[in-house]
């Protein structure tokens, strides 16, 4: 327990070195049902809320200038959890994915908004196919919205969106919003980066 009733889901395996965590507020506590702490780049948790089971993904995807093996090792894994979800839960991912999936679309009108941030690299185009091959959605694309609700990660002159939050696409209309809070920071240079939900207690579709 973390205080103001949160509790803090952690992995870190090397003291300096990654980790990431998942916090839900206390009354949530008690619907968990699983946490797989399957890396300290990847982690998840599984819970209820209504008739929806959910399945939250914290990731940290290999920086660009990790060796590709890595990248590859770590692509693979993430594959092979969200492959083991059930067809009729809701997929939460969200982190770090350091790629820029940019503002074209292209073959990804249905997984991309058109409202993305700079151009696409190597790696927001490995993004961009993974959202694809299990439809998901990037919710930070799908508005129009001024850059500093945007932009994820400032360095100085640098300004990117490499954080984002991808949710499964039939279930895309429930998102109110997703957007950068400009001036809150959860790290020195990465921007708080908000999803709001909308979840019923209808029958799970």
């Amino acid at each position: 327990m973390i205080g103001d009733g949160y509790k803090l889901y952690y992995n870190r395996i090397v003291s300096n070195r990654n980790g990431l965590g998942i916090i839900l507020s206390q009354d949530l506590t008690s619907s968990v049902t699983k946490v797989n702490r399957i890396s300290d780049r990847l982690m998840k948790i599984k819970f209820g809320i209504g008739q929806s089971i959910l399945d939250i993904f914290s990731v940290y995807t290999p920086q660009t200038c990790c060796k590709e093996e890595e990248k590859d090792d770590f692509r693979a894994i993430l594959d092979e959890s969200v492959m083991e979800i059930l067809k009729d839960d809701l997929v939460i991912i969200g982190g770090d994915l350091n790629a820029h999936v940019g503002k074209a679309r292209d073959s990804y009108k249905r997984h991309h908004g058109g409202f993305g941030y700079g151009e696409r690299n190597d790696e927001g185009e490995h993004v961009l196919k993974f959202t694809k091959a299990f439809d998901l959605a990037l919710t930070n694309t799908y508005d129009k919205k001024k850059d500093s609700h945007l932009i994820t990660y400032e360095s100085g002159t640098r300004k990117t969106q490499i954080d984002y939050m991808l949710i499964s696409r039939r279930r895309l209309k429930d998102v109110i919003d997703c957007k950068v809070i400009p001036g809150e920071d959860i790290a020195s240079q990465h921007k708080l980066l908000v999803m709001d939900l909308h979840l019923t207690n209808s029958t799970r579709n």
